[in-house]
């Protein structure tokens, strides 16, 4: 079985903060928080993904992207 892409249907992410916790930006969105380190190089920023009762919560990923269609994925199983 051939296992097909998820699709990239990705929803209005909300600034909460240009500065957060991490020192990098946060996002709110449909109902998580999206929390960004602050890295010189930005291919070493760490998007950290907070979701209570999601699979992933606390767990760092390589972008935001990355975030949104785990997000997506969990809301909206069948």
């Amino acid at each position: 079985m051939i296992s097909q892409p998820i699709p990239l249907v990705l929803h209005k992410a909300e600034l909460i903060a240009q500065t957060a916790r991490l020192g990098g930006p946060s996002y709110r969105y449909r109902g998580s928080t999206l929390d960004a380190t602050d890295a010189a190089d930005p291919q070493l920023v760490k998007w950290f993904l907070k979701s209570p009762g999601h699979p992933c919560d606390g767990h760092a990923f390589a972008s935001q992207e990355e975030c949104r269609r785990t997000v997506n994925y969990w809301l909206d199983q069948d």
